[in-house]
């Protein structure tokens, strides 16, 4: 009993120290995001898409989904995402599995 207890809180403090990793790296891509933001605004038009080499794939992609409003030069630049249900007829899939497919694809092409 003594050694199933241990292991759960060994278990739970694990737990908390990845939540706390996972909401630094949280607060780090959103500072990102903000200071991309910003510097959209100072780059010249064909260097701006580099400014997201910063961020990994699968944060540009769910960024992509929904640009929050707090974004406001980034979601001037990007078009709207197509509605589901025209990715789903044209695609196949939609949303967060298609962007998980469509990250892993270019990752294996290394694009």
């Amino acid at each position: 009993m003594l050694t199933i207890c241990l292991a759960s809180k060994i278990e739970a403090w694990f737990s908390g120290c990845r939540r706390l990793k996972r909401r630094q790296m949280l607060s780090i891509l959103k500072e990102e995001l903000v200071n991309i933001d910003i510097e959209m605004t100072l780059t010249k038009l064909l260097n701006i898409l580099g400014l997201f080499n910063r961020i990994p794939l699968e944060v540009f992609g769910k960024l992509l989904l929904d640009i929050p409003s707090q974004y406001s030069n980034i979601k001037a630049f990007f078009p709207s995402m197509a509605s589901e249900n025209i990715q789903k007829r044209c695609i196949g899939n939609q949303g967060e599995t298609l962007l998980n497919q469509s990250a892993a694809f270019m990752k294996k092409i290394k694009i």
